[in-house]
């Protein structure tokens, strides 16, 4: 697709009252807050969203809405980032009063599945239409250099809260190494990733530990 025909399908779905009622309040919501799952975050996935979501014949009104509270569990406990979905799929639901019981259920859903089979989160594999393009239009801000950025900036940040070890170079490495096996669920998501196959986070990770080697051999 091109870009001016996914942000004309854009501002098309958020003339919907409703859903530009959210993005104002999300998008005030994230202003101002230094953490890597950001507004900018947040509006590369709402993009992705609507290019996958088109192609495959979502109900783009759901995913969107779904894709601009997606991370909100970010900021209602961000001392529990492997658990962010979780909390995303309960703290969604003051933002939903206008919308239906179904509609928030499906809502709750899409945001608790979207990380899919990503390391730690397979517990939650997404199923319906809906659940599979939020997913994969969050994991596709993972690939191309946009994304080896994002996953960097991320990892650091889990190091500031001590978690795992992050807070080191191998632990950086691993974490690289750890977004190289994403999967897909969609056919649009995978031709989106073929067009950002470059960097290769595996060749990164190895690259970073092999010069790590030689800092590594000293004892003190």
């Amino acid at each position: 697709m091109e870009n001016q025909e996914v942000y004309y399908i854009l501002k098309k779905i958020l003339k919907e009252p409703r859903i530009a009622k959210l993005y104002d309040t999300m998008k005030d919501k994230y202003h101002g807050l230094k953490i890597s799952h950001n507004w900018e975050h947040i509006m590369r996935v709402v993009l992705n969203a609507v290019v996958i979501g088109t192609e495959e014949g979502a109900d783009l009104s759901i995913v969107i809405t779904a894709a601009l509270l997606h991370d909100i569990g970010f900021i209602t406990n961000p001392s529990e980032p492997k658990k962010h979905n979780e909390y995303g799929a309960m703290d969604c639901l003051p933002y939903l009063n206008e919308w239906t019981n179904e509609e928030k259920k499906i809502i709750s859903n899409i945001i608790l599945k979207h990380k899919g089979k990503y390391p730690g989160y397979a517990a939650y594999e997404p199923f319906s239409l809906e659940e599979k393009v939020l997913c994969d239009a969050d994991q596709v801000d993972k690939f191309g250099w946009i994304g080896l950025m994002q996953v960097i900036k991320v990892y650091a940040e889990y190091g500031t809260i001590s978690y795992r070890n992050y807070d080191t170079m191998h632990g950086l490495a691993e974490g690289i190494e750890e977004a190289s096996h994403i999967e897909l669920y969609t056919g649009s998501a995978r031709k989106l990733a073929e067009k950002l196959r470059e960097p290769s986070y595996h060749e990164v990770s190895q690259a970073i530990l092999k010069e790590l080697n030689f800092f590594d051999g000293w004892k003190d």
